[in-house]
């Protein structure tokens, strides 16, 4: 759902210590509701490029760690090919576009990090944990060929890990400004 439905949920008797509420026609069953994905995805890397984060070990992350990819990443084969400026300047209409947002904040964005600078291993770790969540959230079929973006419960426990991984990460991070 999108995330402004809170009055929707609350008149089902969920909250956010309660994200589900009985089904009506089926009470042995619940139905668990979910923030939009897509939405949230935009709203984390819009904070990262304005203010960034600071994760709970103290690390602070910021665009300037992601955006030297784009200078240092000039060989004739790059490690991260669809990585441009509009990633980093976008406004108004552009920051609304769903696949800029995933694109940034994606594996291939952490891999060019571990290539390029070794010693931000956190950052690349927190990017993956955030593509990863953002796959099984946004997970269109039952079967992939990445794992987290299978239906739900095809990969249960690894699935879950990553879960209860950003759940963790989230209520350990501060956002900075």
């Amino acid at each position: 759902c999108d995330v402004g439905n809170q009055g929707l949920i609350k008149s089902f008797g969920g909250s956010s210590e309660k994200p589900f509420f009985e089904n009506p026609f089926e009470a042995s069953r619940k139905v668990f509701v979910f923030p939009d994905a897509p939405h949230l995805l935009k709203l984390l890397r819009n904070h990262l490029l304005d203010q960034g984060y600071v994760l709970s070990d103290g690390t602070e992350i910021n665009r300037k760690d992601i955006e030297h990819i784009l200078s240092e990443d000039v060989n004739e084969l790059k490690i991260h090919h669809k990585l441009q400026p509009v990633h980093f300047n976008c406004t108004y209409s552009t920051r609304q576009r769903v696949r800029l947002a995933a694109q940034l904040i994606s594996h291939t964005t952490a891999t060019a990090i571990r290539c390029l600078h070794q010693n931000k291993k956190k950052l690349a770790d927190w990017i993956d944990l955030f593509d990863q969540w953002f796959d099984l959230f946004n997970s269109r079929v039952g079967f992939n060929t990445k794992k987290m973006a299978c239906g739900y419960g095809v990969h249960f426990e690894e699935q879950d890990s990553v879960l209860e991984h950003t759940f963790s990460c989230v209520q350990s991070m501060r956002a900075k400004g």
